[in-house]
């Protein structure tokens, strides 16, 4: 629990919903308040632009601030997919874009963590300066504020531990993990250098932050312990969507087989799995055996064979990408009849490899 003289700013999409939870004790993040300053969910706005206002520091003098900032490529990136099906934020986007690419050059998401600092609406249309940039960094040091690094999280815990007085429990669980992004080494070079110059004044901030970090030394004794659940979002996810939305939403494929993947859906929904991860297993499984009794193209055969061992995750990505790029004449003409023999429970591989006749 935060104490009274603690206050967390938590930066989008740098961790903050897992440290919130971890800091209550709760599977919910909290609101947005004095001791904790993030998005106000009713305007929209950054409640932690007074701290970093010059004329307010001294009010803030006595409290222990500590925040974490992430590499500006690998959070915009993060920050599309898990954001750009929440319409309430995404139409604030004028012209909405189509893609990550037009997401991070736009200019309503140019250096938002310096504008999200500086206390503005998500998405505002005024563009933070220099001078802004200044103002926030000037904060950091006269009100001794902690940052931590995404990319060094345990590490950061262990900081604000020591600085701020933070304690954490044994273990940690990840939420909200964004499932379906790209790893940002899959982005080109020359656009990365466009969302870099775009996001400027972020990358600015975040290498003063990196530099900063490095002149604590950190003791990596009794470190926070994570329980690598990312894909336990899935259980609540297909409560209400079928899973193949995360890359096919509003794709007319879906609609065509609905029926097949609520029957396949229910009876996952109705057996014994303990975890995300053994969903997504089954469900893959399941879903590939279902494909082979089809006579399938050459491509989609590649395909299956290609992702056949690899995670879950990977193979529905890739298959998502395949029908959107595919004729509709080749995923109309599939036949999907729900089939539990079809979800093995021992030798999966073994039986999917007899299948291909590999």
């Amino acid at each position: 629990m935060l104490q009274e003289d603690q206050i967390f700013i938590h930066v989008p999409k740098t961790g903050g919903t897992t440290l919130n939870c971890a800091l209550h004790n709760s599977d919910q993040p909290q609101a947005a308040s004095f001791n904790f300053r993030h998005i106000v969910h009713e305007t929209k706005m950054s409640n932690s632009g007074d701290i970093f206002n010059p004329m307010k520091n001294e009010k803030y003098r006595d409290y222990k601030i500590f925040m974490m900032l992430r590499h500006p490529l690998d959070r915009i990136l993060s920050e599309y997919y898990f954001i750009k099906e929440r319409n309430e934020f995404f139409s604030l986007l004028k012209p909405r874009p189509k893609n990550f690419k037009e997401y991070a050059l736009h200019k309503q998401t140019s250096n938002y963590v310096v504008s999200f600092l500086g206390g503005s609406r998500i998405y505002a249309p005024n563009k933070p300066t220099e001078a802004d940039l200044k103002q926030i960094v000037n904060s950091i040091e006269q009100l001794n504020i902690t940052v931590g690094i995404f990319e060094q999280f345990n590490s950061s815990l262990a900081l604000f531990k020591n600085e701020v007085g933070v304690q954490w429990p044994k273990s940690i669980e990840n939420k909200r993990v964004t499932l379906m992004r790209p790893p940002k080494e899959e982005i080109s070079q020359d656009l990365s250098n466009k969302i870099l110059a775009n996001h400027k004044l972020d990358l600015q901030l975040y290498e003063y932050a990196l530099k900063r970090f490095s002149r604590y030394k950190i003791s990596q004794d009794n470190l926070v312990k994570f329980k690598d659940n990312r894909y336990e979002y899935v259980l609540s996810y297909t409560n209400n969507h079928l899973l193949l939305e995360l890359v096919l939403k509003d794709h007319p494929f879906i609609g065509v087989h609905k029926t097949y993947f609520n029957d396949l859906q229910r009876f996952l929904a109705t057996s014994a799995i303990s975890s995300g991860e053994q969903y997504l297993s089954k469900w893959k499984h399941g879903f590939i055996n279902a494909l082979l009794e089809n006579n399938l193209s050459n491509g989609m055969s590649v395909l299956i064979e290609k992702y056949q061992d690899k995670h879950p995750i990977k193979f529905i990505q890739a298959y998502g990408t395949y029908i959107h790029k595919s004729d509709v004449k080749e995923w109309k003409k599939l036949k999907f009849s729900f089939n539990r023999m079809h979800i093995p429970q021992e030798g999966m591989f073994a039986y999917l490899r007899k299948r291909l006749g590999l």
